[in-house]
């Protein structure tokens, strides 16, 4: 089973999805280990941010921002919308001063970076019957690195069939092994969905 990334160049216009590691903390008590958080889409007024810890609405937020050739700022911001994640909570974060077309760019550069070798990948996705089809990856190659933003494509290779479009969902981390929940589109083929049940 052979699982490719379909190609997205990224764009400057509105919100772009993205999974850019980085870090944020309140900016009025600075902290020696600030929060650990995923950018999931950045525009120049704002940016979604998941993370383990909840900062209520209107919250001030410092948010580590990477820049060119490894660089890094701090852009300060506030809390605009808090909703439950899968990760824990999913922040909207509306920015003090507006990005630049090339700070956004920065982000996305990231996101665009070298392959990362994932070990350990379990895939899943509900079914029209409500049950839970799930598949194990031992090991893929990310061109944007771990975790996968929301709304990404993938390309499902199977055997024998023809190449399966997979729409990312969510992804997420348990222990040593990578969750990420997919929908299949309407249209999979039988003998497609008999690979992926075992089946085939």
């Amino acid at each position: 089973m052979m699982l490719k990334l379909a190609p997205e160049p990224p764009v400057l216009a509105d919100r772009h999805l993205c999974a850019v590691a980085t870090t944020c903390q309140p900016p009025s008590s600075w902290v020696k280990d600030p929060w650990p958080a995923v950018i999931r889409s950045v525009w120049p007024r704002g940016m979604s941010l998941s993370l383990g810890r909840r900062f209520e609405k209107g919250s001030g937020l410092a948010v580590q921002l990477p820049g060119d050739a490894g660089s890094s700022s701090t852009v300060l911001g506030r809390v605009s919308r808090v909703v439950t994640h899968e990760d824990g909570y999913l922040l909207d974060v509306s920015f003090i001063s507006e990005l630049s077309d090339e700070e956004v760019g920065h982000v996305l550069n990231r996101t665009a970076e070298a392959p990362a070798e994932v070990e350990g990948v379990l895939f899943q996705t509900r079914l029209p019957d409500r049950s839970v089809l799930r598949w194990l990856v031992r090991r893929l190659d990310l061109p944007g690195g771990w975790p996968l933003p929301e709304g990404k494509t993938m390309t499902l290779a199977l055997p024998g069939v023809a190449p399966v479009a997979i729409r990312v969902k969510v992804c997420r981390t348990f222990g040593s092994y990578r969750v990420i929940d997919v929908k299949l589109p309407d249209d999979v083929p039988a003998a497609a969905m008999a690979l992926l049940m075992g089946q085939g």
